[in-house]
């Protein structure tokens, strides 16, 4: 095998272009060697970035696994701040302290009307008993336009973000309030997606 030792290839005109290899060939970065690019990696239409088995692309981000998990249980709810909902926990360890962690579902929960005009229910993630819930959209749910002490079943969306900072395992809580009597929390189903950065 062939090698030439230089410490720069440039063009033989300003501005020009260097070609490595042709149609066909392959360019081998030796193992444990880095390839560093100041500039633009630029692909052109029809060329493909292929990560082999085994092989990481950093800071590009990807889902580095994915949990699905369901509960069924009837919880009757009546606090009026966050409180655990009994049963409705799932422990789950990160594959890494610097991944995101995303979830999505829903929790299905049945209320009754009362004297107030706009009863509602809330629900929130809790990470290991903390006293802030975790980054949520879409968490409530309102079951106001009906008739007084008529029951209804109501489907809510969570959707959230956390950064657990650990690759140890956590434990995620459903919390619940409402300003009815109470509520009864019947069902959820999360899916956990873990984000690298």
């Amino acid at each position: 095998m062939s090698e030439i030792k230089v410490n720069k290839v440039v063009p033989r005109v300003a501005a020009g272009n260097v070609q490595l290899g042709n149609s066909g060939d392959t360019l081998t970065v030796a193992s444990g060697a880095d390839l560093i690019i100041g500039g633009d990696l630029i692909i052109p239409s029809g060329g493909t970035i292929t990560a082999q088995t085994g092989s990481v692309l950093n800071g590009v981000g990807k889902v580095a696994n994915v949990t699905a998990w369901s509960y069924t249980s009837t919880v009757v709810q009546s606090a009026t701040s966050p409180a655990d909902v009994t049963g409705y926990s799932l422990d789950y360890t990160p594959a890494d302290s610097s991944n995101t962690v995303v979830f999505t579902g829903q929790v299905q929960f049945s209320g009754i009307r009362t004297d107030q005009s706009t009863p509602e229910a809330n629900f929130e993630f809790y990470r290991d008993g903390g006293a802030t819930g975790i980054k949520s959209l879409l968490n409530r749910g309102r079951f106001g336009n009906t008739a007084e002490n008529h029951q209804l079943y109501i489907n809510v969306p969570l959707i959230g973000e956390d950064s657990p900072a650990t690759a140890s395992q956590v434990t995620y809580t459903l919390r619940a309030w409402t300003n009815a009597d109470d509520i009864e929390v019947e069902y959820l189903s999360v899916i956990l997606f873990e984000i690298t950065p």
